[in-house]
């Protein structure tokens, strides 16, 4: 079967770029992210390109020249991507070390702790259930009224754990697409 829009296209890239028709239509393996819909992309880019979510890839050309280990594709969806250490020092790049390329590696929070320091007497109010929980509280001493408790302490203690269900920094959504087929498949 022939396809219209792939030749306009080769022979648009061929006439301006002489003949790197790979330096637009992309090398496989070749990552982009990018803000247009899954539709969109596709419509501009071609088949050839996929969203990087983990699928089976048996039967694409990135598979069957062997350039990925892998039957499956890495899954990007809503995560971060990391570039590999290389050899670099864990505590400069990645603490990890040097994890292979399309690992996944989970949330991680540098361990640390707040200390509060206090030359006289404080008084925290607490929901009781945190205040009878073994703590850094517990040597003061309690007063409580319903469901509200408290502890007055005279020296140093630890916070409480606080934060949402991920630490991330501000950021933008993107689609991620990798090039899995080397022609575009004509439908």
């Amino acid at each position: 079967m022939f396809c219209n829009r792939f030749l306009l296209q080769l022979l648009l890239v061929v006439g301006i770029f002489g003949n790197s028709v790979h330096a637009s239509a992309g090398y496989l393996g070749e990552i982009k992210q990018s803000i247009l819909s899954v539709a969109n992309f596709t419509r501009l880019y071609g088949k050839g390109w996929v969203l990087m979510d983990g699928r089976n890839i048996e039967h694409t050309d990135l598979y069957r020249e062997r350039l990925w280990d892998s039957v499956n594709l890495p899954d990007a969806r809503g995560v971060f991507l990391r570039s590999r250490n290389y050899d670099r020092n864990p505590g400069t790049g990645n603490s990890a070390s040097d994890l292979p390329v399309g690992s996944y590696q989970n949330d991680g929070f540098m361990q640390h702790q707040h200390t509060m320091h206090s030359p006289n007497r404080i008084f925290v109010s607490i929901p009781r259930s945190i205040a009878e929980l073994p703590t850094g509280l517990e040597r003061g001493g309690y007063f409580g009224d319903d469901d509200m408790s408290g502890v007055s302490r005279l020296n140093d203690f630890d916070t409480q754990s606080t934060g949402g269900s991920e630490t991330q920094p501000r950021s933008i959504t993107v689609n991620t697409f990798i090039k899995v087929r080397s022609v575009d498949r004509c439908v």
